[in-house]
């Protein structure tokens, strides 16, 4: 979720370890980046973004799972379907690369000039 989207963008966990939707106003006090966006993995214990719920809602039940009723909070399924927050992109740092190609030399011939 955009986090300008209409104030509807999900923010990764706090200090106190809450997701937070994040507004128009934390937008525009520059409380958050584009880093700090995150998304559900679906589970009971995740709050997805307003602007985005009925979406997970239709995309999931395309599988046969309903988001409001597919998670026991006790017995033996209790761990299943948790759900969790993924970041929606990372700054990478640190990155080198080296290329293992080299140049052929040119043939002898090649280097010669046609008579």
């Amino acid at each position: 979720a955009a986090a300008a989207e209409a104030g509807h963008g999900m923010h990764g966990p706090d200090r106190s370890g809450r997701v937070v939707v994040i507004t128009e106003e934390d937008v525009a006090a520059g409380r958050y980046s584009w880093e700090d966006v995150v998304m559900p993995l679906p589970g009971r214990s995740v709050t997805y973004p307003p602007n985005m719920r009925d979406v997970y809602r239709a995309e999931l039940a395309r599988d046969g799972v309903d988001i409001d009723n597919c998670c026991a909070r006790i017995g033996p399924f209790s761990n299943t379907f948790g759900g969790s927050y993924r970041p929606v992109a990372m700054r990478v740092s640190n990155l080198s690369a080296e290329y293992g190609i080299e140049a052929a030399a040119p043939a002898a011939d090649a280097a010669d000039p046609a008579p």
